[in-house]
């Protein structure tokens, strides 16, 4: 919402467009252009501020809605310290964001990351779960890496700490989990399915 009207907010190739809902005229424009053309991740809004990501080393920023503008409050690129979405978006609970910083292909290092939103400190980083994707549920990451092993952390600027993990599928796993009714839902590329119960046991 801005100046009290609804808006949207729109990542396609060339940059972040903020749209008025109503009748779709641009409020404003950013230029975000990546390699390849490839702007995959959500915009994430948080009141007027908006941050941007892509893969291919573009790194990541955050730019603030003024006045018909979108100013860049700051501009993150160096890897292994930006946060890098190839694909999947990164999540932002509680003032910071959980998310894969990095590429696929060879000799290219992925690290899960959580970042400050509003300043892009790092907090903390951790190899190991390759491209792969979380959710944010109840104050808990639910990650699955490209492998397909499940984990689920307390989601903490403090680190990454694992309460649970399990190998749950095989092949490559690039599409989030989803959680319903007390069940996570993860798919692999071949199309397999797994559903895990994580309802409260009797």
């Amino acid at each position: 919402t801005l100046d009290g009207e609804p808006a949207v907010a729109s990542l396609n190739s060339y940059g972040l467009s903020v749209l008025w809902a109503d009748d779709g005229k641009e409020y404003s424009h950013f230029p975000w252009e990546a390699k390849y053309d490839t702007n995959a991740a959500t915009p994430i809004v948080e009141g007027r501020k908006v941050f941007l990501t892509a893969g291919y080393k573009k790194g990541c920023g955050l730019v603030e809605l003024k006045k018909g503008e979108a100013e860049l409050v700051y501009r993150k690129k160096q890897p292994g310290d930006s946060m890098s979405n190839h694909m999947n978006s990164s999540v932002l609970y509680d003032g910071h964001l959980y998310g894969f910083d990095g590429n696929t292909g060879r000799n290219r290092l992925v690290d899960v990351a959580c970042m400050d939103f509003y300043t892009g400190r790092e907090k903390w980083r951790q190899r190991g779960l390759g491209v792969g994707s979380l959710i944010v549920s109840d104050g808990h990451l639910i990650l699955l890496s490209d492998s397909g092993e499940l984990m689920i952390a307390k989601a903490s600027p403090e680190g990454l700490n694992p309460v649970s993990r399990a190998k749950v599928l095989s092949g490559k796993c690039w599409t989030s989990p989803v959680l319903a009714h007390g069940r996570i839902f993860a798919r692999n590329a071949e199309g397999d399915v797994v559903c895990v119960d994580v309802r409260p046991q009797d």
